[in-house]
């Protein structure tokens, strides 16, 4: 079937290591646009720490996956749909984050917030500092929270995601890591995934007739609803196993292989 909408995840993916968008991948994607692919940003960032990159490759005034698909937008003014976390889900991850001092992002469809600064908030800080217009401490206020983020060594993942788990049961809430160092939660009911599902009836396009590229456990689901779905080489190995093809890795701008050799053969 001939591919209408191509999702495309950020970090790890269509980005290289310096948070660069190789010339190959932007070329590739004018090549789909071209071919009346409608082509989807989807990351775990929320949109405003995407648009320098939505801008490069004059996307950012149509849809949009953001947040882990917490937040689907079809407009920049426009949403599709927010999934919010329960503000209880919140009080128990923000109190944990506090007991065990670690780190903790909190964040809103149009801002991400610190609970405190903390060393890994500061490697958090540098990694992003291009792209994240600023970084805010204090309340919410009315805004919701679609995510919070966990920063903390990889060894210690699993204890801190089997711990929160439990405190969080029956809140309809789930983790997932977009980095080895980043874990998750969010509504039970959101993923990239689900938001891929929304945006396709949205846009009536068959979700047969969806693709998706992604490296990282987020990205899962996207992988796995999408009619055709690629794993960059540098992904994760469930992803990597989970996709239809696995291409070259973001430094070698495999998002440009898969549009030319797998979406533009299917149009």
């Amino acid at each position: 079937m001939k591919t209408q909408l191509l999702a495309i995840d950020l970090d790890g993916t269509l980005l290289t290591r310096d948070k660069q968008i190789p010339t190959k991948a932007v070329e590739a994607i004018e090549r789909a646009r071209a071919a009346e692919v409608a082509v989807v940003l989807a990351s775990g960032r929320i949109r405003p720490s995407m648009r320098k990159f939505s801008d490069q490759l004059d996307l950012s005034r149509g849809p949009m996956i953001s947040g882990n698909g917490t937040h689907v937008s079809l407009e920049p003014t426009r949403d599709l749909l927010q999934e919010p976390l329960l503000p209880r889900g919140l009080e128990i991850i923000s109190a944990y984050a506090v007991s065990n001092d670690i780190h903790l992002n909190i964040y809103t469809p149009t801002r991400l917030f610190f609970l405190k600064e903390t060393p890994w908030g500061e490697l958090y800080r540098e990694r992003v500092e291009t792209v994240v217009p600023e970084i805010y401490a204090g309340s919410l206020g009315e805004e919701n929270c679609l995510k919070a983020l966990i920063v903390d060594s990889p060894e210690k993942m699993t204890s801190h995601t089997q711990n929160l788990l439990a405190e969080l049961a029956g809140l309809n809430i789930r983790a997932t890591e977009s980095e080895p160092e980043y874990l998750e939660f969010m509504s039970s009911t959101a993923s990239k995934g689900s938001a891929l599902v929304a945006l396709a009836q949205a846009l009536e396009v068959p979700i047969e007739a969806t693709a998706a590229i992604g490296d990282y456990l987020n990205d899962l689901e996207m992988i796995q609803v999408a009619g055709i779905s690629a794993a960059v080489s540098n992904a994760h190995p469930l992803v990597k196993d989970t996709a239809n093809v696995v291409v070259s890795s973001n430094e070698e701008a495999g998002v440009a292989e898969f549009i030319d050799e797998f979406v533009l053969k299917l149009t």
